[in-house]
This record gives C-alpha cells, sequence and structure tokens, in this order.
C-alpha cells in the first residue's frame, strides 16, 4: 500500500490545487532536522514529528525556503504573470502557513496567493514579497468589503479593516506561526539574560550554612507537654 500510494503521488496526474500539484507540504526548520526533535507542519496544520519528516522526505522533492536574516523578508521570487508561480506557492506556504487575515484558521492547503501590496489590476507585482496566503472568502474581502492589506518590513501580512469596522482588533495573525510572538519588538535586541547574584562558597563549592540557635536537627521543638 506504502508502494502504490507514492507511485500515485509521483506520477504527476493526480491534479492541482490552487497551481500546486497535489502532495503533500511540510514546514519545519533547519535546526529541528539537525537535532532531530521537534515536529514539522503540514500545508493543512497537521503536526508531524521530525522522525517521521525525516521519513517521508527520503521519497520527496526537497525545497529550501530562505528568508532575510535581519527582515525575515522571503527572498526575491519575481514573476511577469498574475498567477503566481509553484516556487512562489511554495515560498509563502513555508513563510505564512496559511490565511494570514487575523482569527482565520484555513490552513494554506485552502488558501490563495493574494496580492497583499496592490492588486494586479491597480499596477501590482506577482513579486513573493508582495503577497500572501489568503483563503478565498478574505481574499475576496478585499475587494468587496473595503478590506485593505500592507506587508510591514518584517515581512507580515497586515489586514485593516474599513472604517467603519475598525475598532482596534488585530492586525496580524499568529494561528499558524505562533514562534513568531517570540520574536523582539522592531529595534530592540533580544533580552539578555539574567545575571547569578554572588553567593558565598566555601572550597566545595557549597553555599554555607548560617546556623540558628533556635533550631534542631529534624526542625524546631515542640511546644511544652506536646508530642511532635
Amino acid at each position: 500500500m506504502l508502494v502504490i500510494g507514492r507511485i500515485a503521488l509521483m506520477s504527476g496526474e493526480l491534479g492541482q490545487l490552487n497551481g500546486l500539484p497535489v502532495s503533500v507540504i511540510i514546514r519545519t526548520t533547519l535546526a529541528d532536522l539537525e537535532s532531530r526533535a521537534g515536529i514539522g507542519v503540514t500545508g493543512g496544520g497537521t503536526k508531524v514529528p521530525i522522525a517521521d519528516v525525516i521519513k517521508m522526505a527520503a521519497h520527496a522533492h526537497h525545497h529550501l525556503a530562505v528568508f532575510d536574516g535581519a527582515t525575515g523578508q522571503a527572498l526575491a521570487l519575481y514573476r511577469a504573470k498574475r498567477v503566481a508561480s509553484a516556487a512562489q506557492r511554495i515560498m509563502l506556504i513555508a513563510r505564512d502557513g496559511g490565511c494570514t487575515k487575523p482569527c482565520c484558521t484555513v490552513g494554506a492547503y485552502g488558501c490563495q496567493a493574494h496580492h497583499a501590496t496592490r492588486d494586479w489590476r491597480h499596477g501590482g507585482n506577482t513579486n513573493v514579497d508582495d503577497m500572501t496566503l489568503a483563503c478565498g472568502g478574505d481574499n475576496r474581502a478585499v475587494d468587496d468589503h473595503g478590506w485593505t492589506t500592507t506587508i510591514n518590513t518584517r515581512g507580515e501580512c497586515e489586514w485593516h479593516p474599513p472604517t467603519a469596522l475598525d475598532h482596534g482588533q488585530a492586525r496580524i495573525n499568529y494561528h499558524h506561526r505562533p514562534e513568531a510572538l517570540l520574536r523582539p519588538p522592531d529595534g530592540q535586541p533580544p533580552p539578555e539574560p539574567t545575571p547569578l547574584k554572588p553567593q558565598q562558597l566555601n572550597d566545595n563549592n557549597v553555599k554555607p550554612r548560617v546556623h540558628d540557635p533556635t533550631q534542631t536537627p529534624g526542625g524546631p521543638e515542640p511546644p511544652d507537654n506536646q508530642a511532635a
């Protein structure tokens, strides 16, 4: 059954989904692969142990998504057509993981490539750093319901609601990539570890105890005429 499944996936005759051949796409990091720990996440949001990711990768086509170390933006992948290329879609899946509209939980498999900076019909470019992932309903909301999108300096898509709906809600969706919440704010270096307070140590590197004359081995003395 495993061989039959692999042959079917490699045949290239299973059709396409949003511009990509039917396949399993798993996002992971080089650090997790090298340590053989952690998880990978599929385009549908399924968590896969790294051991299983490595087994599946033995029969897979490998794609290395490279991001700018300073800003986190995807490196240049340009296209002179309106529709995103397969390589651009894979990069968007690696960067965004799913629909980027706040509160949307649709995974990458159910998303389309959305021109986030400027729509194609308004002179926008099909460049990977100008696009994002959006499910069908949210993608149409930009054109039909007054929503707008922008790409910030970290390569994240920010969603701006119409004026009547703007009540200070979130602009960025971290549902598909919660690890991004651990990054320090812009312009601030990572916090340094708190130094340990110096302690007096003896020759055996053990903190000496201070003798308390009111204490005896086993704890304080019991009250008069009472058992301990």
